[in-house]
């Protein structure tokens, strides 16, 4: 048996290396019908399917989630596959299982180029049953479509090795500009390209020292602002919301705490010792301790053989050169960088895998260069090796396999429901426009084709950033908010935050899901105006000089109370005579925290006897009534309190719970009462 395997993998172009490529392509195509059956998709790869919607439409990409730019480069690739397939979980999963291929054709080449068809060969049979986060990278698509990204990664790395390695490399200017491009388009869809950038950057330096005023460096760096123009352009205009956001940095101590759980948990998802059941979560198995230190032992033991083996051609790099190298430097210095810039991101943290899934363009290829390394001194051994390793990773994906086909398991532990019930009672209600958690709302939106519109409830207003669905669910007329207590905010509490915002409600529970629809306010479905302010009269506990700014129809003056709120501060408005009130509605200053994070309405009929009708409390944390609905009070936005038809004329607002350094402010106040006519319209924003 070794004997003929060793045969196999010497000839020239034989069965055996197609083979191993029709093995990689079923099981991929028979894990992407698994998850196509089993899983329902999420919001993460739902909202790059509406992006590409969007463009089929004709409109720019929408950035949903307060992304900056990220992923819309793979829209444009989503849509034309979306015209075809239609906006289905098979129309967005497609891209994910052909990157899924490619990247093994990709990781052949390479190891091929750096070590001969022999390792390339290797390398091929370690990827035809990968470790499961690989394999379920190309079955579903986890945040950002990161194998689309490692796929175009290692086709660098590719390219990198043709351009610096051997004695005379063929450096044509084409070569070049295609690396450009590759890298510029693949740094639009995320900065996680940073590693190759820099990996690439180094080596053709190491290559040539004055490189940087050559015309290949030209020319890389001018396709590569080809290729990534779309996201400067953004950038540009958006203060860099990109690199603010994402490119965030972390401090030392993140960095040492980020750097231990390494080989604690983050490493083996990658290598597949632990089983991720889906992208990026807390949700994980684990193969036997005994048969992961096995694996584990030697992986590591591999690596260590090819560094001391291919020593002579790594040596080279501690001199600044490139003279003798063969590509392994490549392979491991890219390593090094992948891990250091996963420790040194703010966003990295032990359940997010995808950060380091650029090692998977090298630690193959340094495995399978290892086995041929076994074989020519064992074959039974390097045949033992081999099996043991892609026996760990069937292991591993029959877990994974195991799992999504419990309907129990997706449902409530990856949360991942049937949603059809949902979607036909909402029908059935004449309700188009809901507010649910980000990992539902994006789902709904993309499978009904957008006929419902659904939205976060709170925390989706991003500073400074376009956010899509939000203002159209506010001003809808007919609403639900739709909840599930696994992933918050609990239902029965929300139920609570009702009542105390006042109106009445209906409830109704489909499977694992709690709506709440049919919202009547306190006041009753009577229309309200806006009480004019000719004839008020304001009054404050603090700086008297600034209330005339809540009047004056100007949102960047304000009045505040200049030093931090603390509980018992006012302000009072006398409407000059009773009248009918049922609203208050008023908007903070420019500063993101001058909010309150605790105050109550009281009302008066001659400013001495007061009764209290509302209270609100921290952002997130309460309900006001806006429009046609209670919706919560979130940062950045204006703030309400509506009570039942109370006649009075004084009106006050007061903070009942203090911060330690943030003001209270108010750029507008406004007062409503009821007209003369009844029904179901509401003041608009």
């Amino acid at each position: 048996m070794p004997g003929r395997l060793t045969d196999a993998l010497r000839r020239p172009a034989g069965l055996f290396l197609l083979s191993l490529f029709g093995l990689a392509v079923l099981f991929r195509v028979w894990l992407f019908v698994i998850a196509l059956i089993h899983l329902p998709l999420s919001a993460e790869e739902a909202w790059p399917g509406l992006m590409a919607s969007h463009i089929l439409k004709g409109a720019t990409p929408a950035i949903y989630w307060g992304q900056p730019y990220l992923g819309t480069a793979l829209s444009y690739v989503h849509a034309p596959i979306i015209a075809i397939f239609g906006a289905t979980t098979f129309g967005i999963r497609l891209l994910d299982l052909a990157a899924a291929m490619v990247f093994v054709v990709v990781s052949y080449f390479l190891a091929k180029k750096i070590y001969g068809r022999e390792t390339g060969v290797i390398t091929v049979a370690l990827l035809a049953i990968p470790a499961p986060y690989l394999a379920m990278s190309g079955a579903l698509v986890p945040p950002d479509n990161y194998l689309s990204l490692i796929t175009a990664g290692s086709l660098c790395l590719l390219l990198l090795a043709d351009l610096t390695v051997g004695e005379q490399p063929a450096q044509k200017p084409w070569k070049f500009a295609l690396l450009g491009l590759i890298l510029g388009i693949a740094f639009w869809v995320h900065l996680i390209m940073v590693s190759y950038i820099a990996v690439v950057l180094l080596f053709l330096f190491l290559r040539d020292k004055l490189f940087f005023i050559r015309r290949g460096f030209w020319l890389m760096l001018t396709s590569f602002f080809i290729g990534s123009l779309p996201l400067w352009s953004y950038n540009f205009t958006n203060e860099f919301a990109t690199f603010a956001d994402v490119g965030k940095t972390a401090h030392m101590n993140k960095f040492i705490a980020t750097a231990m759980t390494l080989p604690e948990m983050t490493l083996q998802f990658i290598l597949g010792t632990k089983v991720m059941l889906y992208a990026d979560n807390s949700n994980h198995e684990a193969l036997p301790f005994a048969v992961s230190l096995v694996v584990w032992l030697l992986l590591g033991g591999l690596l260590l053989i090819v560094i001391v083996s291919r020593r002579r051609h790594v040596s080279p790099l501690f001199r600044l050169s490139l003279k003798g190298a063969d590509g392994t430097g490549i392979l491991v210095v890219f390593m090094l960088v992948v891990l250091l810039t996963f420790c040194k991101s703010a966003r990295s943290n032990w359940d997010s895998p995808r950060y380091i899934l650029p090692l998977m363009s090298a630690f193959p290829v340094l495995v399978a260069c290892g086995l041929v390394r076994i074989r020519e001194r064992t074959q039974a051994g390097f045949v033992a090796l081999l099996v043991l390793l892609i026996g760990a990773q069937a292991w591993g994906n029959a877990l994974l396999v195991g799992k999504w086909q419990d309907p129990e398991v997706v449902s409530f532990v990856l949360d991942l429901p049937d949603t059809r019930d949902l979607v036909g009672f909402l029908e059935k209600q004449n309700i188009r426009h809901t507010y649910t958690h980000y990992w539902f709302s994006y789902r709904l939106n993309y499978e009904t084709g957008e006929k419902l519109v659904c939205t976060q409830p709170y925390n989706e207003r991003f500073m400074g950033r376009e956010v899509r669905l939000a203002d159209e669910v506010a001003a809808a007329d007919r609403v639900a908010y739709i909840l599930h207590k696994r992933i918050g905010p609990d239902p029965d509490y929300f139920e609570w935050l009702l009542k105390n915002a006042g109106g009445k409600f209906r409830r109704r529970q489909l499977g694992i899901f709690t709506v709440f629809y049919d919202f009547v306010p306190p006041y009753g479905k009577v229309e309200l105006k806006e009480l004019p302010h000719d004839s008020w009269k304001i009054t404050a506990s603090h700086n008297a000089a600034d209330l005339g700014n809540v009047l004056d129809s100007k949102h960047d003056t304000a009045w505040s109370t200049d030093g931090a709120q603390t509980e018992g501060m006012w302000l009072q408005v006398d409407l000059g005579a009773t009248q009918s009130v049922a609203m208050v509605r008023y908007s903070p200053g420019k500063g993101a925290s001058d909010y309150p994070r605790g105050y109550k309405v009281e009302v008066s009929p001659d400013g001495s006897g007061w009764k209290k009708v509302f209270s609100g409390s921290e952002v997130g944390e309460s309900l006001f009534w806006s429009g046609s609905h209670p919706r919560y009070v979130i940062a950045c936005d204006y703030y309400g309190a509506a009570f039942p038809l109370v006649d009075a004329r004084f009106v006050r607002m007061a903070i009942t719970e203090g911060h330690r350094s943030d003001r209270w402010s108010i750029a507008q106040l406004r007062i409503f009462g009821p007209t003369l006519r009844t029904q179901a319209s509401l003041p608009s924003r």
